[in-house]
């Protein structure tokens, strides 16, 4: 996959430079600027260093998601890792010095062209990527020109025996498939899914006729005969009679018994 994303960046450079500018022109190189390879060539060369690759906890997720299959069957997906490529990338004009010419401005210019291409471009266009980062779901995030890099730091030189110079860093995050996902049935079954349907349907049943019941219960009926609980003074046993009805009112004024 690291071989993937340095093709990609390849193409990436070379598609975004002006044409027949530096950029376009000049070779790419992934190997390491020591002074084998500085002896080596005679043009202008960008060499692309890889220098560190770290897991990205900040991107790091734990959690699965689940993808339904036309069989049926479910996989549980398990989010990629992240991983963190930084390169340092440095020109070199390996030409004989032409009177009147200076071999660094032209670095320079190099250097500009690249910073150009890595800031218009946040994210890797999907155009560029090869391999497996071309069926990649996640965009490549790119980030170019930290203020605290290894570009800046004199032990880097150093150990390749060379002077503070000019460069770039560029931080490319990639995901990488861990291939841990997990397929299989569904957890509900069609049978399942039809006693759900008809545990619902009982319910709303049975809440039905509750509220029947109790809706019978609170109706009153003029013609059923009520009967009343009558204690016994002397024995204590209680007597049910029914209740007599009471006793129409007479026609009058008063609702009572008209005298003559």
């Amino acid at each position: 996959m690291i071989r993937d994303l340095d093709t990609s960046l390849r193409r990436m450079l070379v598609g975004e430079a002006v044409p027949a500018s530096e950029l376009a022109t000049a070779t790419i190189s992934f190997a390491v600027p020591d002074k084998d390879w500085r002896g080596q060539g005679t043009g202008l060369d960008l060499d692309v260093y890889l220098y560190r690759v770290i897991d990205n906890r900040e991107l790091r997720s734990n959690a699965h998601r689940p993808v339904y299959n036309v069989d049926g069957s479910v996989t549980s997906e398990i989010f990629p890792s992240r991983i963190e490529c930084s390169y340092i990338i440095s020109a070199w004009n390996k030409a004989t010095p032409i009177p009147g010419q200076e071999n660094e401005l032209q670095e320079h210019r190099l250097l500009s062209q690249v910073f150009y291409v890595l800031w218009r471009n946040p994210t890797m266009p999907s155009k560029y990527l090869v391999g497996l980062l071309a069926n990649a779901e996640i965009a490549l995030p790119l980030v170019a020109g930290e203020s605290e890099d290894m570009a800046a730091k004199p032990d880097f030189w150093s150990a390749i025996d060379s002077y503070v110079r000019p460069a770039i860093t560029c931080r490319v995050t990639i995901a990488l498939d861990l291939d841990l996902d997990v397929t299989g049935p569904m957890m509900t079954s069609e049978s399942e899914a039809r006693r759900g349907r008809e545990r619902i349907r009982d319910r709303r049943h049975r809440a039905r006729g509750a509220r029947t019941v109790r809706a019978d219960r609170q109706r009153v009926d003029p013609t059923r005969q009520r009967t009343a609980h009558i204690r016994d003074g002397r024995t204590g046993q209680l007597h049910c009679r029914p209740n007599r009805p009471r006793p129409a009112p007479l026609d009058g004024p008063c609702g009572g018994i008209q005298g003559g």
